[in-house]
């Protein structure tokens, strides 16, 4: 991996990077000019139907939701995935909503907007 930052890099966070590239492959790389809702981008499956989690397919599965490929609690207004089937959704959001509320501090101070275009806010008794 070639780096090149006009910004200082941390070399332990950027090893472990490394690392973790050498582990997995880019499927598919693109790039978001604007995140909003109005510009999604759908991602599909090289295979018809197939869930990325539980490898079930059609029909044994249903794929009625389109799901975020990044939570949007995190920002993600853009990017969806058409192949995640409805019971791994289900159950992947149950963690999502932990994961959501564990970031909430760091959410709010990033001025990460919600759905309703509000920015996140904690309440301190």
């Amino acid at each position: 991996m070639i780096k090149s930052s006009d910004y200082p890099i941390n070399e332990e966070i950027f090893n472990d990077l490394n690392k973790l590239t050498l582990e997995y492959d880019i499927l598919n790389s693109i790039e978001i000019l604007e995140n909003n809702a109005e510009n999604k981008i759908i991602l599909k499956d090289s295979e018809d139907k197939v869930c990325r989690f539980c490898k079930k397919s059609y029909p044994t599965v249903k794929f009625r939701n389109i799901s975020h490929t990044i939570p949007e609690f995190i920002g993600n207004k853009t990017l969806f995935s058409d192949f995640e089937c409805d019971n791994c959704n289900h159950f992947f959001s149950k963690f999502q909503n932990e994961f959501a509320n564990y970031l909430l501090p760091y959410n709010t101070f990033s001025e990460t907007r919600t759905k309703k275009i509000k920015y996140q806010s904690i309440k301190i008794k």
